[in-house]
């Protein structure tokens, strides 16, 4: 359940949706592992938790 608030918030924050936030989301973490696997092979990173995500999102385009 707090997980669950803490996105209304930090979605009401971004002035948009939970869906589209997380969708956001998503696509930065799979552009993440698709570049760590580009630097290592074949081999998968580590799992990054969304908290890093976030910090990436807010932190803009690259």
């Amino acid at each position: 359940m707090e997980a669950a608030n803490w996105a209304r918030r930090k979605a009401d924050e971004e002035n948009t949706s939970v869906s589209k936030m997380v969708g956001r989301m998503l696509e930065a973490q799979m552009k993440q592992a698709d570049s760590c696997r580009t630097r290592r092979g074949t081999s998968p990173c580590e799992t990054q938790t969304l908290v890093r995500t976030l910090d990436v999102e807010d932190a803009g385009p690259s």
